[in-house]
């Protein structure tokens, strides 16, 4: 008889060592979890808990791994979690993916600091900031800047500045004013002003000033 209770006991032990099954209740960081026909207690769950603390809300329905030290229910924790049909793997499963309905939020006492050889993006909706090798740009559903080793540029949908080495120039439409180091150039449709440091050209269809310059006969 105690043979049998002793194989049954250790039988028991064995089968609860390591069971499947899905979460079903969470009550902050305790959850139940649905075993067959069989609803644990409260159990923890297997987190990173120390000076450097991960917390990941745990999701209703996820499938998790409860282990139980010497088969003993009791002593039960939560392991997470196995990837089945509701919560599958990406598509690209090469990828390193992170997926949440969650706000994220990261603290940190020292320096913060990632390289990325390829570029980095950030995306919301239509706004994106994308940092590259040779430069930068935020873009939003009408405007843009983008700054590269050599040349900053602001865009909207019908204007613009572009500074490049020593110049500036500025977008209006069809009008626009370009600045040098030697020069100034104001245009509008197919008139242009020129002003160098030694002389102002006029290039228009038809030149007019107001008030009337009087058109004196002779001279003065």
């Amino acid at each position: 008889m105690n043979d049998s209770f002793a194989f049954s006991d250790l039988f028991r032990r064995v089968a609860n060592l390591i069971r499947i099954g899905k979460i079903c209740e969470i009550d902050g960081a305790r959850v139940k979890a649905q075993i067959g026909n069989v609803k644990t207690n409260w159990l923890p769950i297997i987190s990173t808990a120390g000076d450097t603390n991960v917390w990941i809300p745990i999701t209703v329905g996820e499938s998790v791994a409860i282990i139980s030290p010497f088969g003993e229910m009791s002593q039960s924790f939560v392991v997470r979690s196995l990837h089945y049909n509701r919560y599958a793997v990406p598509e690209n499963s090469n990828d390193i993916s992170l997926k949440t309905k969650s706000d994220v939020k990261a603290e940190s006492e020292g320096k913060f600091e990632g390289e990325f050889k390829n570029g980095l993006e950030l995306k919301v909706n239509d706004t994106y900031i994308y940092v590259h090798d040779d430069g930068a740009k935020i873009k939003c559903k009408n405007a843009e800047i983008s700054v590269t080793n050599d040349r900053i540029s602001c865009k909207t949908e019908n204007s613009s500045i572009i500074s490049r080495n020593d110049q500036i120039t500025l977008n209006a439409g069809n009008a626009s004013i370009t600045l040098s180091s030697d020069r100034i150039r104001l245009s509008c449709r197919g008139s242009t002003i020129d002003l160098s440091d030694s002389s102002i050209s006029l290039n228009s269809p038809e030149i007019s000033t107001i008030p009337s310059v009087c058109k004196c006969q002779g001279g003065l």
